[in-house]
């Protein structure tokens, strides 16, 4: 689970991005076309960094549409499981907005006769050291096992409850 500030704070500098991109491209291509006999190779040049940021910004841009339908996939989908959140890790190195996020360790049984299986949740940005103990729902790929997405949903709310 992220925080919406993090989510809306992601895609202001990818706009931007993006924007300075579809400018220089417009921009080059308009003055190498005035210019063509004598700077217009320069021009397509410098448009074709234009080019680059644009196509970087539309790549990213797939990338997390592909997240997202992947995710309502895979809750519609997938078999979901009870787990229990059985220890935290913190991550220092990763550092957003001066908040240092925590990774929930989590273990669910499906059932099968290897026992409890373990699994982590995404980054997690709020102080996870109270939620030890604390049910979540984790989501399985039927196709694909080793895909999954654990649902803190039910530990937040149990949180704010506390």
């Amino acid at each position: 689970m992220k925080l919406k500030a993090e989510k809306k704070a992601n895609i202001i500098p990818i706009c931007i991005v993006f924007l300075t991109g579809v400018v220089i491209v417009f921009f080059c291509v308009k003055a190498a076309l005035e210019n063509i006999t004598q700077y217009g190779v320069g021009f397509f040049l410098f448009a074709g960094f234009g080019a680059f940021f644009v196509f970087i910004c539309i790549m990213h841009l797939i990338t997390e549409l592909k997240k997202v339908f992947d995710l309502k996939r895979l809750k519609k989908e997938g078999i979901v499981y009870n787990g229990t959140i059985i220890n935290t890790e913190f991550h220092p190195i990763v550092n957003i907005n001066g908040v240092h996020p925590v990774t929930a360790i989590c273990q669910y049984s499906d059932g099968s006769l290897d026992g409890p299986k373990t699994v982590k949740s995404d980054y997690f940005y709020n102080e996870l050291g109270l939620l030890v103990g604390r049910e979540v729902d984790i989501y399985i790929d039927t196709i694909n096992p080793d895909v999954y997405y654990v649902d803190m949903k039910k530990a937040a709310e149990s949180y704010k409850g506390f």
